[in-house]
C-alpha cells in the first residue's frame, strides 16, 4: 500500500501522461504531493521533480507548489522544491509570497529556510503586510523572533490601514509578542541616540545612506538563533533556542491563526483530537486489552532547582500562566480524582470532587520544557471557556494555571456525550429533535458572541447529555474568537476532525461560523442514520473526496417514520459548497425549534 501511489504515478508517466495537467481548480499532481502526506508521498516528489512538473503552476487562488509547501511548513519538500528552482517570492492572488505564507502559520523553521535562501524580506503583499505583520498574526514568538532578527527594518513599517507590527499584536493581545516588539523598538531608538552623541562628540554628521542596526548580540538575546540549512531543520520546524527566555503571554482574546490542513500531523487521524469527556473513545473500546490503566494524577513539585536563576518559564510554575490568581483559580491538591472517562493526545479527563461537588477534570500533559503551543492552546481554553455563560454550554467551574499542575474544571454531566447516547439508547425522534434544538442554541450563542466564537470541532462526541436529555456544547480546546472583517483558520495542526470537517477547511482554506454549521450537518445526519461519517473512508482522502470532489455522505430518499421532511433538506443546506450559501446558525435553530413544536403537537394528539 505504502508504494501504491508511486506505482500509479510511474505507470501514469510511462504511458507519457502529462505530468502538468490541471484540474478544475488548478491543481496539478505537484501541487497535491506538496500538499498532502501520503504513503509514498516522498517518492512521488522525487518522480515528479524528475520529471521536470512545473514548479510555477497555480491553483485558482494563485498558490503555487512552495506556497502549499510553506503553509503546512514542511521544510524537506520545499527544500526540494527550492533547490530544482522554485522561485521563494512567488505572489499569489493575494500578492503573498511563501514567506508570508509559512510567517502567518508560524513556521519558524520555514522561515528560517525561505530566508537563506534569499528570500526578498522587505516584499509587501496587496494589503501592505510584510512577513513581520504576518508572523505577529500567528501568534508565534519564534517565528516573529526569527522575522525580525533577519531584517530589524521591517518593525516600523505599516501595512495599508496604517498599522505596525506592534499594532497588530496590541489588537489580538499577544501579550509576549508586544513585550519582545517594545524592546526591540527600545533597543533601535538606544542605538540611535548612542550613535547620534558619538557623531556629535566627533563632530561628524550623523549618516542617513542606511538604517541603524541593533547590537546583533543584543539581539540574538530575545531572537532564536536561525539553524544553517543543513543543522537538521526538518518538517518539524522548530528551531533549537531557549524557550524559557521567551516572555510570558497574557491569556489570549483574539486569534487569527491561519494556516493549513496538514494530513500527516496528529490531528490527521479521524480519532487523534478527543473532546472533554469523549477524549478517549477509542481508549475506552480498547480498555480490555490494557493491562495497566493510567495513574490517578497527583500534584507535580517543580522541576526547577531553588538556586536556579528564575526564567520565564519557571515563574509561569510559581505565579501561574496568567501572572496572579483569578477568582476562578482551582488549587490542584483540593481536587479528589476519581475514574478516568477519556485519554487523548493532550491529555487525560477524570470523573473528580472538588470540594464536595462532582466535576471532570481535563488534566494537561505538560513536559519539562513547556511548549508553548500547548500553553497557548491551554490559554485559549481557558479564556473562552471562562466567559460563556450559557444553559447549552458546559458549566466552567475554574481551572488550574500553575504548571506543571494544569487542568481544567468543568461541571459533570453523567450521561456522557451524545455520540454515545445515539449508539447505545433508541431515541425517539421528539427527544431526537430537541436534542439537535439545544445543541443548536448552544453553537447559537457561540457564534452571536462579541466577538464570535468559532468552535472547530463540532461533532457529536462534542456534546454532553444529562440524566434529563439536557445537551452541553463542550471542547473549547481548538475554538478560537472570530476578530471583526477576519475569518478564524487552522493551525498548523489540522483543527477539527476529518469526518466531520467542511470541504473547505479539508482544503486549508479559512472558514468562519460557516465551517461549524456544516460540521453541525453532519451531527444531525449521524442522529437520522446513528452512523459514522465516512466509516469505511482512510481520512487520509477526505480533503480528495470532500475538499475538491465536492462528494457528500448519503442522504436517504425519504425521511423515516418520524423524521420531518424538512429535517432532511436542513441537512443538505448545510452542506452546500459555497459557504456563503449556507443558512446562519439562528435559521437553523428557528427550523428545528418549529420540527419540535410540531412532533410535540402530533404526541399530544395522539
Amino acid at each position: 500500500a505504502t508504494r501504491t501511489a508511486e506505482k500509479i504515478l510511474r505507470a501514469f508517466m510511462e504511458t507519457g501522461g502529462d505530468v502538468n495537467v490541471q484540474d478544475r481548480q488548478g491543481w496539478s499532481a505537484l501541487h497535491l504531493v506538496c500538499f498532502l502526506s501520503f504513503p509514498g508521498g516522498d517518492a512521488c516528489l522525487d518522480l515528479l521533480l524528475s520529471a521536470r512538473a512545473d514548479l510555477t503552476s497555480r491553483t485558482q487562488q494563485g498558490l503555487t507548489p512552495l506556497h502549499l509547501a510553506a503553509s503546512d511548513g514542511r521544510v524537506a519538500t520545499a527544500s526540494k522544491l527550492l533547490s530544482h528552482g522554485a522561485k521563494s517570492d512567488a505572489r499569489g492572488a493575494g500578492g503573498e509570497t511563501p514567506l508570508h505564507v509559512a510567517a502567518k502559520n508560524g513556521h519558524d523553521g520555514m522561515v528560517s529556510l525561505l530566508i537563506r535562501m534569499g528570500a526578498n524580506m522587505r516584499v509587501a503583499c496587496d494589503e501592505g503586510k510584510t512577513g513581520l505583520h504576518h508572523a505577529v498574526s500567528s501568534g508565534h514568538l519564534p517565528t516573529v523572533a526569527a522575522v525580525y532578527h533577519a531584517n530589524p527594518d521591517m518593525l516600523q513599517a505599516k501595512d495599508a490601514n496604517g498599522r505596525t507590527a506592534e499594532d497588530v499584536a496590541r489588537e489580538l493581545y499577544y501579550e509576549d509578542i508586544i513585550d519582545f516588539l517594545k524592546d526591540c523598538s527600545l533597543k533601535d531608538l538606544v542605538q540611535v541616540q548612542q550613535s547620534k552623541g558619538r557623531d556629535e562628540r566627533l563632530g561628524r554628521i550623523p549618516s542617513t545612506s542606511a538604517p541603524q542596526q541593533p547590537d546583533s548580540a543584543k539581539v540574538r538575546q530575545m531572537a532564536p538563533t536561525l539553524s544553517p540549512l543543513t543543522g537538521g531543520v526538518g518538517d518539524g520546524d522548530r528551531l533549537d533556542f531557549d524557550a524559557e527566555s521567551l516572555p510570558r503571554r497574557q491569556i489570549v482574546s483574539g486569534d487569527t491563526q491561519p494556516s493549513s490542513i496538514s494530513p500527516h500531523s496528529s490531528a490527521g487521524r479521524q480519532e487523534e483530537r478527543k473532546p472533554a469527556y469523549t477524549e478517549g473513545r477509542q481508549s475506552r473500546r480498547q480498555a480490555s486489552v490494557k493491562s495497566d490503566p493510567p495513574p490517578i494524577p497527583s500534584a507535580q513539585p517543580s522541576p526547577y532547582q531553588v538556586n536556579q536563576e528564575p526564567t520565564a518559564a519557571a515563574q509561569v510554575r510559581e505565579d501561574g500562566l496568567l501572572g496572579i490568581d483569578m477568582e476562578w483559580e482551582v488549587d490542584y491538591n483540593d481536587i479528589e480524582f476519581g475514574t478516568l472517562l477519556g485519554s487523548g493526545t493532550f491529555g487525560d479527563v477524570y470523573k473528580a470532587k472538588w470540594l464536595g461537588s462532582a466535576v471532570a477534570v481535563k488534566v494537561l500533559r505538560v513536559t519539562r520544557a513547556l511548549d508553548e503551543t500547548q500553553i497557548k492552546e491551554f490559554r485559549a481554553e481557558v479564556d473562552i471557556m471562562s466567559r460563556m455563560r450559557h444553559v447549552n454550554i458546559v458549566q466552567f467551574v475554574g481551572a488550574c494555571t500553575k504548571a506543571p499542575n494544569l487542568a481544567i474544571v468543568t461541571e459533570y454531566l453523567p450521561k456522557m456525550s451524545l455520540y454515545d447516547v445515539l449508539r447505545t439508547e433508541p431515541l425517539d425522534w421528539t427527544r431526537k429533535l430537541s436534542v439537535a434544538s439545544q445543541a443548536a442554541a448552544g453553537i447559537l450563542y457561540l457564534h452571536h458572541r462579541k466577538p464570535p466564537v468559532v468552535h472547530r470541532d463540532i461533532k457529536s462526541d462534542n456534546f454532553l447529555i444529562d440524566l434529563n436529555y439536557n445537551v452541553k456544547v463542550c471542547d473549547f480546546g481548538l475554538a478560537r474568537f472570530r476578530t471583526n472583517a477576519t475569518h478564524v483558520a487552522t493551525s498548523h495542526n489540522r483543527a477539527g476532525t476529518p469526518g466531520w470537517m467542511a470541504p473547505e477547511v479539508l482544503r486549508g482554506e479559512k472558514f468562519d461560523e460557516s465551517s461549524d454549521l456544516y460540521s453541525f450537518g453532519v451531527v444531525l445526519w449521524e442522529m437520522l442514520t446513528l452512523e459514522q461519517p465516512w466509516r469505511d473512508v482512510d481520512p487520509m482522502q477526505l480533503p480528495g473526496i470532500v475538499g475538491f470532489q465536492g462528494r457528500r455522505l448519503r442522504l436517504p430518499p425519504t425521511a423515516p417514520p418520524g423524521c420531518p421532511h424538512d429535517y432532511i433538506a436542513l441537512i443538505a443546506d448545510s452542506w452546500h459548497h459555497n459557504p456563503q450559501r449556507r443558512p446562519r446558525m439562528r435559521e437553523v435553530s428557528q427550523r428545528l425549534n418549529r420540527m419540535v413544536t410540531m412532533a410535540s403537537n402530533k404526541v399530544a394528539i395522539a
